[in-house]
């Protein structure tokens, strides 16, 4: 998978959608990640009306139980922002440099490659250190 894909630059990278779901977040997402021997693929259902495609890749999810595929909910860059307080972003060196400075100092700035990591890993420290609400952080995911 190339995350410099344009269609992957608003979408969190598997391992950390794989983190924020141990952490307690919604499976409800309208993409997904299909993880097959390692190689991760980015799919929806949204214009599956009839469930035809849903029901093909359950079908074949449940013949092929020696490779069956790891579904992660694939969380975007507006799914994460959203459940965060106020926040500074800046680029340095190469890198998006995340902070919420003044509103919860027990929160440490964020250094990623990317943005939606970036957002990732502040939304999992907010979790972590008590500061977000697994709850709260759902709600707002589904909300339309």
């Amino acid at each position: 998978m190339n995350l410099q894909s344009p269609i992957y630059s608003i979408m969190v990278a598997p391992p950390y959608c794989r983190l924020l779901l141990e952490e307690g977040l919604t499976q409800s997402t309208p993409y997904h990640y299909v993880i097959i021997d390692g190689l991760a693929e980015l799919n929806t259902y949204a214009f599956d009306r009839d469930d035809y495609y849903a029901q093909a890749d359950a079908n074949v999810c449940y013949t092929n139980k020696d490779h069956k595929p790891l579904i992660l909910p694939a969380y975007t860059i507006m799914d994460l922002e959203k459940t965060l307080p106020d926040y500074c972003i800046c680029r340095c060196n190469g890198k998006y440099e995340l902070s919420v400075e003044g509103t919860f100092p027990e929160l440490e700035v964020v250094k990623e490659d990317r943005l939606p990591d970036a957002l990732a890993l502040m939304v999992m420290q907010g979790i972590r250190k008590r500061v977000l609400r697994t709850e709260n952080i759902n709600e707002r995911i589904t909300q339309l």
